[in-house]
């Protein structure tokens, strides 16, 4: 990300933190090519993740309230030790991680704003971050090839996407090595405590109303949500 990008970011973090918003962790994004070559992006970005974006598992997310949404099933790592780049590996990201979570992020284009057709709007809206909802949390995965896990997402009961941990660069905790050497340049570092949504196993999913969306990953578990 540029230093603009970031110099923009840190003052939107500004403004959410006066608002009494907390930062819980980042996600990645644009970590496929076909999805930089359509922004004009260079390489992959992050976004910011605040505790009002969380929803419990089975919540009903208000359609209504953007002009429309996407969900995507992702990796998610909850860390239990700081991570701090440059130099930060796949086997660092593994130690540092406490927990790991399905993940149905809901990317969004607010009320009222079109879809971002560059990088700098999709930045602008800090990569569309706006909900996002957890499965139960695992804390014994020493025994799991993150690489290989099976994502499917089903709507109504019916698969929709499905994909696989390495379609998230080569391996799922690399996106997460990738993001703590990024923010280091920036002064920034992740939390024991943050969690990164690591990029999406599987295609998004376009939402509409009255859907029922559930994620199941190979070994970890499932999330759902409902589109109201």
């Amino acid at each position: 990300m540029s230093a603009a990008a970031v110099a923009a970011q840190d003052e939107y973090l500004a403004a959410l933190r006066a608002q009494g918003r907390r930062l819980t962790g980042y996600k990645t994004a644009l970590l496929a090519q076909a999805a930089r070559t359509r922004l004009g992006a260079s390489g992959p970005v992050w976004g910011l993740l605040t505790d009002d974006m969380a929803l419990p598992d089975g919540a009903r997310f208000d359609l209504a309230s953007v002009t429309s949404a996407k969900a995507e099933a992702e990796l998610v790592f909850e860390l239990g030790a700081d991570l701090v780049g440059p130099g930060t590996t796949e086997d660092d990201v593994l130690a540092a991680t406490t927990a790991l979570y399905v993940g149905i992020e809901l990317p969004a284009v607010p009320l009222g704003a079109r879809s971002p057709t560059d990088v700098d709007g999709f930045l602008g809206y800090n990569t569309l971050a706006a909900h996002y909802v957890l499965g139960d949390a695992i804390t014994e995965f020493g025994g799991l090839d993150l690489a290989l896990v099976d994502a499917v997402v089903e709507v109504d009961g019916t698969v929709a996407a499905t994909g696989v941990g390495a379609r998230v660069l080569g391996h799922p905790a690399r996106s997460v090595a990738w993001l703590a050497n990024s923010l280091a340049p920036r002064g920034r570092e992740l939390h024991a405590g943050m969690l990164v949504f690591s990029g999406a196993l599987a295609d998004p999913v376009t939402l509409r109303p009255a859907q029922s969306v559930r994620a199941t990953i190979s070994g970890i578990g499932r999330a759902t949500v409902t589109v109201g």
